[in-house]
């Protein structure tokens, strides 16, 4: 019974990131107002296994069976892995590896802001439940 919780949960997150980052892509062609993005039906396509990967990721961040240091940096890899396996490669697009390199800097820097951000965030929310 515990499985079949857990693949609704990863099924539920992936559908959930799939639609956030479709929007997201719809929103900012619609601004940006050229098909530089390349939004065609493969990238749809592709967007689905990118939130299943991010979901199950994240899911596997949630437990506490497992030391923190090996969750987050379990979680980092499955996230930029599933970055380029599903987003960069099938674009067609070739970079140096300069520009690789440079993303990779990018794409881990702004995950470890982003949970840095949010590590402050649960402890103050935390310390604040306690309080009350």
């Amino acid at each position: 019974m515990k499985a079949l919780q857990t693949f609704k949960k990863w099924l539920v997150g992936g559908c959930v990131w799939y639609a956030v980052l479709s929007l997201g892509m719809l929103l900012a062609e619609k601004m940006i107002g050229s098909e530089n993005l390349a939004v065609n039906a493969n990238s749809f396509l592709l967007m689905f296994p990118f939130g299943l990967s991010v979901s199950g990721g994240s899911l596997l961040l949630k437990n506490e069976k497992i030391a923190r240091w090996i969750r987050w940096l379990s979680h980092y890899g499955i996230t930029v892995a599933a970055f380029f396996l599903f987003i960069l490669l099938p674009t067609g697009i070739f970079l140096s590896p300069a520009a690789i390199l440079l993303l990779i800097v990018f794409l881990s820097a702004l995950y470890w802001l982003l949970f840095f951000l949010i590590h402050i965030f649960q402890k103050r929310f935390k310390r604040l439940l306690e309080e009350d």
